[in-house]
């Protein structure tokens, strides 16, 4: 009986174990399309990732630093014209203002992201409700899909973290 209990006890143990682990959540972003065209993000006309939104005051936004969407080669985009659309759909943190912090101490701050040079409005703001854009996609190998981002400071101060994802559709 005793070494019963005991075995009892150490496996109820290592399974309250297993009931401590950690949990996590995969977000999957993709589309199918006919066309496929890889972009590259350009700031500044260097390639990369990152757009440096610099410091801005409390309660105030900063100025709109401008990003591009281009070919990586125009030469596999030549059968998009201005009569396809391209669809750029967003994924992130947004909110009904734009792109919520995901890190850092300025956790109530915002990045304001608009089109610059989209279908219809040449300015379409990109947020929770509204994070997909057109553009005519023969841009994409010419002056590329304009962006404008500008960081809005609020009360907290600090560092401010976050990231989007996109994907693109021609139609």
């Amino acid at each position: 009986m005793k070494k019963s209990i005991i075995n009892s006890f150490i496996g109820l143990s290592m399974i309250s174990g297993t009931a401590l682990a950690s949990s996590g959540e995969v977000s999957f972003f993709g589309n199918v399309s006919e066309t496929t065209c890889d972009l590259a993000v350009e700031v500044n006309g260097s390639v990369t990732g990152l757009v440096q939104l610099g410091t801005v005051k409390k309660n105030t936004k900063g100025s709109y630093i401008p990003f591009t969407l281009k070919a990586k080669n125009p030469d596999d985009c030549t059968s998009l014209s201005s009569s396809n659309i391209a669809e750029i759909s967003w994924a992130g943190a947004f909110n009904g203002e734009g792109l919520a912090a995901q890190s850092g101490s300025a956790s109530d701050a915002v990045v304001y992201l608009k089109t610059l040079n989209s279908s219809g409005n040449n300015e379409q703001d990109v947020t929770v409700s509204n994070n997909t854009v057109q553009f005519e996609a023969n841009k994409v190998t010419q002056e590329g899909f304009r962006f404008g981002a500008a960081l809005h400071g609020k009360e907290q101060v600090g560092d401010f973290r976050s990231a989007a994802a996109y994907v693109v559709t021609y139609k």
